[in-house]
């Protein structure tokens, strides 16, 4: 690709200019397909004459001088695009970094409103995490971030995001779009949202999905009741955890949610008003398990208590659930939601489910729940399950 840079870098060449979107691929799509496959086109749309696909030197010396020189041409050519807007990056975080780097350029433009970041480190070594790059922790006036990083895994103590959320608070100020999703596979530990939940001028904000983070009910349900433009919520199981009976949402808040996705006691929580949530429409990421395993739901990292099970017994024990009765009620107060997501996998369970829901929600027009295997002479069983939904139009196994 470098022909491609060498071009829009010339002075001579007006195409730079024209330029309002700009997605960065690996030389291997393979890299990115398992995590963005379902949500971003990542087919390559450039010109034959500019691919250009050099297999990586086995002397890594020479893999960062090639990899440099590739982004140094790519740096020139972004000084020339007056009028970039969105930026997405999915190759290895970049190896160039300090004053001049690809960040920086970025931010001097001063028009890049959209970035959406793959922060996979494949090549330990090779460049710092972009997260934690001090010059894209500089970077100031987006409206849309969208972030997947491990940049925090390898971290000893628990992970902290302070300076990306700080960066986001104080350099951000019309925000309408957040997604961060921090890949944590070596800790048992998330990251505090608090400093990002303490914040009340997003007064555009309408997405917020976070993944790899947890907080406190105290600065959770004042976040909600002070940004009335969120549309679509998605919150990981640590947000607020074992502290969900203490959210709560006066009258009249997230007037205009209409997607949420989290977990049953969360929604419990969250719906419990039935004068907040007025227009929540889709509900995702919840069951109805009369008694659960309370260690499943507040620790975020399913594959880590499984090989530690017998660690902590106390957590191992089943209970009634404590909010399966309250999400009932909840979702019987918000005749608004549609469309509802179970997680639950047996067959029998699923079943048993449904027709609770149908009860307190007759009017759901789309259901979905995971893969199940569905045996011939069950249909008229799953048929007469359905049919206690009288305005149902699709359902989803997935």
């Amino acid at each position: 690709m470098s022909a491609l840079w060498t071009r829009l870098a010339h002075p001579e060449d007006g195409h730079a200019g024209l330029v309002r979107s700009l997605t960065i691929l690996p030389n291997n799509l393979w890299d990115i397909d398992s995590v963005l496959s379902d949500s971003v086109l990542v087919e390559e749309r450039l010109p034959e004459e500019y691919q250009e696909y050099e297999p990586l030197d086995d002397d890594r010396s020479a893999v960062i001088g090639s990899v440099t020189g590739w982004e140094e041409q790519l740096n020139i050519a972004l000084k020339r695009m007056k009028n970039l807007r969105q930026f997405r990056w999915f190759r290895d975080p970049p190896i160039v970094e300090g004053e001049g780097d690809l960040w920086s350029t970025l931010d001097a433009l001063g028009i890049i409103r959209d970035l959406y970041i793959l922060d996979l480190c494949r090549n330990p070594g090779l460049g710092p995490h972009i997260a934690k790059s001090s010059s894209f922790l500089s970077f100031r006036g987006l409206s849309s971030l969208d972030l997947r990083t491990d940049a925090y895994d390898l971290e000893f103590d628990t992970p902290d995001a302070t300076a990306l959320l700080e960066m986001l608070v104080n350099n951000c100020p019309d925000l309408e779009c957040l997604r961060l999703h921090l890949v944590l596979y070596t800790h048992i530990d998330t990251a505090s949202a608090d400093t990002l939940l303490c914040h009340e001028g997003w007064p555009n904000l309408r997405i917020l999905h976070l993944e790899g983070f947890n907080c406190t009910a105290s600065t959770l349900s004042p976040f909600f009741a002070s940004h009335a433009s969120l549309e679509d919520i998605c919150l990981p199981r640590m947000m607020p955890g074992r502290m969900w009976v203490e959210v709560t949402l006066p009258d009249g808040a997230l007037p205009n949610l209409r997607k949420l996705e989290c977990r049953s006691h969360t929604a419990a929580a969250m719906l419990k008003n039935p004068r907040a949530l007025t227009k929540l429409q889709s509900l995702r990421g919840i069951d109805l398990h009369a008694e659960v395993n309370l260690q499943t739901y507040f620790g975020w990292d399913d594959e880590w208590w499984e090989e530690h099970e017998d660690d902590d017994p106390d957590d191992e024990t089943t209970v009634v659930s404590p909010w399966k009765e309250q999400l009932l009620d909840g979702i019987r107060n918000h005749s608004s939601i549609t469309s509802i997501r179970l997680e639950t996998e047996d067959i029998d369970t699923t079943k048993s489910h449904l027709l609770e829901l149908a009860v307190v929600a007759p009017q759901i027009t789309h259901l979905a729940f995971p893969s199940v295997s569905y045996a011939l002479e069950a249909v008229e069983e799953w048929l007469d399950t359905f049919s206690h939904f009288p305005h149902l139009d699709v359902w989803t196994s997935s």
